[in-house]
């Protein structure tokens, strides 16, 4: 449903976010800051100097399809397709929002030379971002050669590597579902998804 593909979505970009940040802190032994940053470059307001501690996005993405996706990997049926498409979809969530951040060196404040890094935006950016993809989820079916998705309903449009997707339609979850055992979790009209 809608909601399984924002739970993979969030759970990913989660991974992602944690990993990246704990490497960047040095509380991992196996990854530190992003390695790649280093030397000079240019963005819009000039010439830089990498510096500080990038956060190792790549790294953390790399970890996260390897971990998070192990399951999916062996199935390969459309419920694998579809968490694996919104797992992706949440880990580019993530990278998304990679901001430069700069800090000014010079004498009394000029900004004669600049040092910069790559750092994640706060975790709420991904989180936001993503909660609009639930609410323009497409609903898909497999395609013929069972490899990829094509919209279900002709007026939908067929789904990005950024969309969330799903197959099924959401149960109402103000209904008690005997089956379960489970009872509504709906509170003054409202259902509880997050």
């Amino acid at each position: 449903s809608r909601e399984v593909a924002f739970v993979y979505a969030i759970s990913s970009a989660g991974v992602v976010y944690t990993l990246a940040r704990a490497c960047s802190q040095g509380e991992l032994d196996n990854c530190s800051c992003d390695p790649t940053k280093t030397g000079s470059s240019e963005d819009s307001k000039g010439s830089f100097n990498w510096g500080g501690c990038s956060d190792h996005v790549e790294h953390a993405i790399h970890f996260s399809q390897i971990f998070v996706d192990a399951k999916e990997r062996k199935e390969r049926d459309a419920q694998a397709l579809m968490n694996l498409h919104n797992n992706r979809a949440g880990r580019k969530a993530v990278k998304r929002f990679m901001t430069l951040q700069c800090k000014c060196h010079g004498v009394s404040g000029s900004c004669t030379v600049r040092t910069c890094w790559q750092a994640m935006a706060d975790f709420r950016r991904s989180g936001d971002h993503l909660r609009k993809r639930y609410n323009g989820a497409v609903q898909v079916a497999v395609n013929q050669y069972g490899t990829g998705f094509t919209a279900t309903h002709t007026h939908f449009k067929r789904p990005s590597k950024n969309d969330l997707v799903y197959l099924e339609d959401s149960p109402d979850y103000c209904i008690r579902d005997p089956q379960s055992g489970k009872g509504p979790i709906c509170q003054s009209g409202y259902v509880l998804l997050m």
